[in-house]
């Protein structure tokens, strides 16, 4: 309680002496992000809002006002560049300061299921979740109202006839300001995300929400039709080195290029606006990033690959029940040696490779490019380049179109559904006589089988 002396002086020059006391007390406590890390919050401004007061959080997410603060009725929130990140701000809160003591406050981020149900209005779960972001001009930055912001991607129905695929959509449009919020995606998927202004649009952006259910995409529109730039940079190993012979290509396009042995590379012709590159190196996780190339110069961007996969020691399990493959003659197959297999263990020592390095593995296929994405073609009994079928677990998996767009469609697919460990394993045939009878379906070309745990 502070008190402060007050002298009243009255015409007989008499004084008279009181103490005016003010009750205060202390403020503090922690935030704690549920949206993101799970964790406490560190570095969040925390706002006393009636007294303009502020304190910031340490690493346990604790914070403390600075003073006492006169007791009464207050509100109280906080600031954080992840909130920033999102486009929202966090919930304003009451707090009442008490004459003696303190006040123990607990303020957090939603969770992200409450996240999504707030923002969208509608019921969430851990299968569905939302993307949030701007549009803007690549060039000036202008906000780009009206923008149309979109991803598709596939559901499929297994039956014992095969796979059907169908095609889902989600779209909505951003507002004056550029900004936009595409509800009702699925988290559990890995989807392309577009957006449109006019005729003109961006190269399609891979995403995986997963867990979180939110990410932001901002997305960058050149509004000069047809314009092409160069993009240029460097790729670093995990190490750090440069990593030569990695090869760089430019999603939605055929266009691609092999870093020399100082890691350099460049690609010419790359169309305008937000588009994404992927590197790839044996021995290194592929690595996706958004590149927003201007209408003037070259885009210059620098590369970091993931650590190598580690290869995790092997372990030798006695009396285990027969698994799918070996029950549809995997093992058989194997020792008469007419394709390219990869058993369980080898699987294991991929880690969590994604299918597509996992196939880069295989003899005979050709990675490619196309607009669609990376997808293999191999050599077919007509001799000339063809793109393989696909199974999975004895069933054909069926593209939406044949030829290279048909073939990238299917590995796309199929890499958003599985990756190396949840594969038990995979087999490799280039036809030409040494297909199997159950997975011929008379293409002429091979046919890659995977067995899924």
């Amino acid at each position: 309680m502070t008190c402060a002396r007050v002298v009243v002086r009255g015409a007989a020059l008499l004084s008279l002496a009181a103490r005016l006391c003010i009750a205060q007390g202390a403020v503090g406590g922690m935030v704690f992000d549920s949206l993101r890390t799970m964790a406490p919050m560190k570095g969040a401004t925390v706002v006393l809002v009636e007294v303009a007061a502020y304190a910031t959080t340490d690493g346990r997410g604790r914070f403390e006002f600075q003073g006492p603060i006169p007791a009464g009725k207050y509100t109280i929130s906080f600031l954080h560049p992840a909130l920033d990140s999102l486009l929202v701000s966090a919930e304003i809160l009451p707090v009442e300061v008490p004459a003696k003591g303190r006040a123990d406050v607990r303020l957090s981020t939603p969770s992200p299921r409450e996240f999504v149900r707030r923002v969208c209005r509608a019921a969430a779960d851990s299968a569905t979740g939302l993307i949030i972001g701007h549009v803007r001009d690549v060039d000036d930055s202008t906000a780009l109202g009206a923008a149309i912001i979109r991803t598709r991607w596939s559901e499929f129905e297994f039956s014992p006839q095969g796979v059907k695929r169908f095609l889902r959509e989600s779209a909505t449009k951003a507002d004056a300001a550029g900004a936009y919020v595409l509800c009702g995606v699925p988290a559990d998927l890995r989807m392309d995300v577009k957006a449109t202004f006019d005729s003109l649009s961006t190269g399609a952006v891979p995403i995986f929400l997963d867990r979180l259910l939110v990410q932001r995409l901002d997305f960058a529109i050149s509004r000069r039709a047809g314009g092409t730039a160069t993009v240029a940079g460097g790729v670093r190993s995990p190490q750090g080195r440069a990593a030569g012979g990695a090869l760089v290509g430019v999603f939605g396009t055929e266009l691609s290029a092999i870093a020399g042995d100082d890691g350099r590379f460049a690609i010419a012709g790359v169309p305008l606006g937000t588009q994404v590159l992927e590197a790839r190196l044996i021995g290194a996780r592929p690595v996706t990033i958004a590149v927003d190339v201007p209408s003037g110069g070259t885009a210059n961007t620098e590369i970091a690959l993931d650590k190598a996969v580690t290869a995790l020691p092997t372990v030798s399990i006695l009396g285990k029940k027969p698994n799918r493959a070996d029950r549809n003659g995997f093992s058989e197959r194997r020792r008469a040696g007419m394709g390219f297999y990869m058993g369980e263990e080898e699987l294991k020592k991929l880690g969590d490779s994604d299918l597509e390095s996992v196939l880069a593995r295989a003899p005979g296929l050709s990675s490619r490019w196309g607009r669609a994405g990376r997808y293999y073609t191999m050599r077919g009994n007509a001799g000339g380049p063809c793109v393989p079928m696909y199974n999975v677990d004895g069933m054909p998996w069926f593209a939406m179109d044949l030829g290279s767009s048909g073939g990238s469609n299917a590995l796309k697919d199929l890499s958003s559904f599985y990756r190396a460990s949840d594969i038990r394993a995979i087999e490799v045939y280039r036809g030409l006589g040494s297909m199997p009878q159950q997975f011929d379906r008379g293409t002429g070309c091979g046919v890659v089988v995977i067995w899924t745990k």
